[in-house]
């Protein structure tokens, strides 16, 4: 894992865009530690709670935390529990079991969705 990516998951330009209005709406402040960092940061990108192969939530605002790539990110990849007590926490139990009801169903990935979520993302932007 590198910078909180790891290897082998596909970043496409739907995720980048995502990234960038999630960070914004949030005001660039870690949720973790609450620290600010500036809009171009390396550092700070999003947390998926559930995995980005999950298509269901994989743009789901609910799915997504900004965070510190190091240390923040990287200590709930390495702490899950943690992160599934803090996270439940933060979003309430009903919210946290719909999250994780809509993550389990299935999804596939499609290029016109793919060109769709792109041109929506970029009018949010």
């Amino acid at each position: 894992m590198f910078w909180g990516i790891r290897k082998g998951v596909k970043i496409r330009q739907s995720d980048t865009l995502f990234s960038k209005i999630v960070r914004k709406e949030r005001n660039y402040i870690c949720e973790k530690c609450g620290r600010r960092e500036e809009p171009n940061s390396y550092n700070l990108g999003l947390s998926h709670f559930w995995p980005r192969r999950n298509e269901t939530v994989r743009y789901d605002r609910r799915n997504v935390d900004v965070m510190h790539n190091i240390p923040c990110h990287d200590y709930f990849e390495n702490h899950r529990k943690e992160y599934e007590t803090w996270k439940e926490k933060r979003m309430g139990t009903k919210a946290y079991n719909i999250l994780m009801i809509i993550a389990h169903q299935s999804g596939k990935w499609d290029k016109f969705i793919e060109k769709e979520l792109c041109k929506q993302f970029r009018k949010e932007l």
